[in-house]
């Protein structure tokens, strides 16, 4: 162990990952903590249909908003990290905002307007129809702060970039749920119409700080270069899209299969179960542009060296985090309700996965910050294709325990995948040993 610590403190990169993914963690434990207490006021206030309706619309808008910034975060976080000069990164931020709000807010507007057909047709829930229209609504000011905390990240501003990404939403929505309520103009709608609110007061503080960033004239490209920026971005944006889904599609389906109570048990557990990759998340914040910066600059030992650190890292840090779940799991659900013990058998599932699959590294960072996103998309494709048919079947012969053991497999097969892929074509090994 005094070997291990004495390498570390030895060594500048390990010194700097460790350090700046800090900030990012100390953020994301406090994301957690205040959506967790956004669940439990939310479920003591107004019962647990109404915090599953809640999980639903929070679903939905986080698969809107990754299909609303179309990839342009992650493009600009590797213009930002890869130059100098922040110029060159703005030339871009400015092409992708414009897109990207225009293309969400034509999506959200078609959402809006067939708002009480999705609830009632598709949910068979028409209480959703009020729940769907806020959330919706959000979701451009949301795709904005997306794309403004890539650049953060980019700059290596990974405090802010947590900031924003993990804590902001829940801690303003909180606020303004228990100190405005006079915003809000009817009681069945305080909860979205409050999460509205929140976002659009977040959007404009980020538009601040990321207008403070510009220090030099900036020059817009020529169309050649637009439109090779955003060709760049459609493999970027495709894998996004299969990834979101893949990564939401159990809520849906179980929006359509199950009750709302339900709904908000397995939302509960899936939020628990995440706190396993909290330092999977803060350590490859970092490692995500360094893998990008010496990839470019041909430094294979540099990114070979940094990508070990990070698995090895990340893999045992997991495994202390399981181990407190394992003790506390019970205090836990049960201060939200003796029902959220049904959730017990999923949750264990899920943490099982997110060990797993800490085992093989930051394959999605490997691919799409040395340019392999087309192979990612296809492989994102695949697993999406096994997912989406895993949990229809599996959500109704075992409800929530089905949807856990669907995607925990699902995200497993496509980190398999990408590790072997990584080690054929890059010769790199991302996996713990």
């Amino acid at each position: 162990m005094n070997k291990l610590l004495k390498k570390i403190s030895r060594d500048k990169d390990y010194r700097e990952i460790l350090f700046k993914s800090s900030h990012f963690l100390i953020f994301r434990i406090l994301g957690f903590l205040i959506a967790y207490g956004f669940s439990f006021y939310v479920i003591k206030q107004y019962g647990e249909s109404v915090y599953g309706f809640v999980a639903l619309s929070l679903t939905v808008f986080s698969i809107l908003v990754v299909y609303g910034k179309m990839g342009f975060d992650i493009h600009l976080t590797k213009k930002f990290s890869a130059y100098e000069s922040n110029a060159v990164g703005f030339s871009f931020y400015y092409i992708s905002i414009g897109i990207a709000f225009v293309f969400s807010c034509a999506l959200i507007a078609l959402i809006y307007f067939f708002a009480e057909y999705i609830a009632t047709e598709i949910f068979n829930k028409p209480q959703f129809t009020n729940y769907l229209k806020w959330t919706v609504l959000s979701v451009p000011f949301w795709v904005i702060i997306m794309i403004n905390s890539g650049v953060l990240r980019g700059v290596r501003q990974n405090g802010l970039y947590s900031f924003f990404i993990f804590f902001s939403r829940f801690f303003v929505t909180l606020v303004l749920l228990l100190l405005i309520p006079l915003l809000i103009v009817s009681e069945d709608n305080l909860i979205m119409e409050s999460h509205f609110y929140a976002v659009a007061l977040i959007f404009l503080v980020s538009c601040v700080i990321i207008f403070r960033l510009r220090k030099e004239e900036v020059k817009m490209p020529n169309i050649s270069t637009i439109r090779t920026y955003v060709s760049e971005t459609i493999p970027l944006m495709s894998s996004t899209y299969f990834y979101v889904l893949l990564l939401w599609s159990d809520k849906i389906l179980l929006g359509i299969f199950e009750t709302e109570v339900n709904i908000g048990i397995y939302d509960i557990v899936t939020k628990i179960a995440i706190v396993i990759t909290f330092s999977y998340e803060a350590i490859n914040s970092i490692v995500a542009p360094k893998i990008s910066d010496s990839f470019h600059r041909k430094d294979y030992n540099l990114l070979q060296k940094n990508i070990r650190f990070s698995v090895r890292t990340t893999f045992y840090s997991g495994l202390l985090i399981f181990l407190g779940i394992l003790i506390f799991h019970r205090p836990v659900l049960g201060f939200l309700g003796e029902v959220y013990f049904t959730g017990i058998f999923a949750l264990m599932v899920l943490c099982l996965g997110k060990i797993a699959i800490s085992l093989f590294g930051p394959v999605s960072d490997i691919l799409q910050m040395t340019g392999h996103q087309k192979a990612y998309s296809r492989i994102m494709f695949g697993t999406l294709i096994l997912n989406l048919v895993l949990n229809y079947f599996l959500i109704q012969a075992y409800g929530i325990n089905g949807a856990a053991i669907a995607t925990s497999f699902a995200f497993l097969c496509m980190f398999f995948i990408s590790h072997i892929y990584i080690k054929k074509a890059l010769k790199i090994n991302s996996f713990i040993v």
